[in-house]
């Protein structure tokens, strides 16, 4: 779960300024938000690419935030059959994919958007919280690692999961990443789909490295 971020907080942490962000204008930002917990949507806009990339380099580890993950990598958007990609995490969430299928077409429903997730590319959305808060949240296409030869989904093992079933779907390909990925790729044969997450990371993870884990939410990223 993605704490709400205090705005200057989220500058702070991702070296941005409000130049960086002129899509905001005149809007008056509170916190950074994970979508899912957006009370309602005042505007929507496809996210400029610079600041997409930017926003992605500034991923570090958990307990090593100066590591930056992806800094200096190639970044580009690419439609990705999922069966082309290895995975790291055990298991899938029965609650969350199926909420993926029956939900997500209806949150954008008054918006000139794709209703799907195949096809969505990077967005910034703007609305309020259940406190009445104005807030920012990210929406960002699966992230994809490359390895070599191997392609690797970092987030969004769900939504993959869903287009796993129909056909490619939008996503973000980091090249040349240095820093080993923090668990062992397999392929999608070794998932499991389960009603409850397992309590241990050891458990969710193949051969876990908890040291080498990508904090996407510090910097308002949920996947």
């Amino acid at each position: 779960m993605m704490e709400p971020i205090v705005f200057e907080e989220f500058l702070f942490r991702t070296n941005f300024t409000e130049r960086d962000m002129p899509f905001l204008q005149a809007n008056k930002i509170s916190h950074v938000v994970s979508l899912r917990d957006m009370a309602s949507i005042d505007a929507m806009m496809i996210m400029p690419w610079h600041y997409c990339v930017s926003l992605i380099s500034k991923i570090g580890l958990v307990g090593a935030p100066e590591i930056k993950v992806y800094a200096r990598c190639p970044v580009h958007l690419e439609q990705i059959e999922a069966s082309q990609l290895q995975i790291g995490q055990r298991f899938v969430y029965r609650k969350k994919y199926t909420a993926i299928m029956e939900n997500f077409r209806h949150m954008f429903k008054d918006f000139s958007v794709k209703r799907g997730i195949a096809q969505l590319t990077p967005m910034i959305i703007l609305g309020k919280d259940l406190q009445e808060n104005p807030c920012l949240a990210h929406y960002l296409p699966p992230i994809v690692e490359a390895h070599d030869s191997r392609r690797i989904i970092m987030d969004g093992i769900n939504r993959n999961f869903v287009a796993y079933q129909s056909g490619p779907i939008e996503s973000i390909v980091v090249e040349k990443v240095n820093v080993t990925f923090p668990c062992e790729a397999r392929p999608w044969d070794d998932i499991s789909v389960v009603d409850d997450k397992p309590r241990e990371q050891s458990d969710r993870y193949f051969d876990f490295r908890p040291e080498l884990f990508r904090d996407l939410k510090s910097i308002g990223i949920d996947g």
